[in-house]
């Protein structure tokens, strides 16, 4: 008897323990770079032509140099500037980029074309759009874009690109 009275007190006790602790969670307006990972990215051309994103994934695979793994976070008013690029094989660039304060980004290439690789995270891994960016159809406007990294095959020496975070 004594031990089913002890076991009704510790259930009556427990439960307004976990009553009285209960925790308040409260949704927040999403951020615009989170409301900027749930759609898909979309790429312009200098003509207003959308470029399409190369289907397959599965063909990623690290050749040459690796991918980036340090982060360069831009914004509005800023530009960046890659170093010329040379070699041979696959190269990338030395930064996965995120943007501040906007969602969309201009792309200018110099000497010749590169790959962009759109991922939802800070991972060059997690890739989710690539896409193959000529030079004759320079500058690029990226929108909706989380974040991205740029790569090259076989490179013309001299070969840069440059990024500015635009509205």
């Amino acid at each position: 008897m004594n031990k089913k009275i002890l076991l009704g007190l510790s259930i009556i006790t427990f439960s307004l323990f976990t009553i009285s602790f209960k925790t308040t969670v409260e949704a927040s307006e999403p951020s615009s770079h989170e409301e900027n990972i749930k759609k898909d990215p979309i790429m312009y051309d200098k003509f207003g032509q959308v470029v399409e994103p190369i289907d397959s994934l599965t063909s990623i695979e690290p050749l040459g140099t690796n991918a980036p793994t340090a982060s360069k976070w831009l914004n509005v008013g800023q530009s960046y500037l890659s170093q010329p690029f040379s070699g041979s094989g696959r190269r990338y660039g030395g930064y996965i980029f995120g943007l501040n304060g906007t969602n969309n980004v201009q792309i200018e290439l110099k000497i010749d074309g590169f790959g962009v690789n759109v991922t939802d995270r800070f991972d060059p891994g997690a890739v989710i759009h690539r896409y193959n960016l000529p030079l004759n159809h320079s500058p690029y406007k990226l929108t909706n874009v989380g974040f991205f990294y740029f790569l090259v095959d076989n490179p013309k020496n001299g070969q840069t690109y440059r990024v500015k975070p635009v509205r």
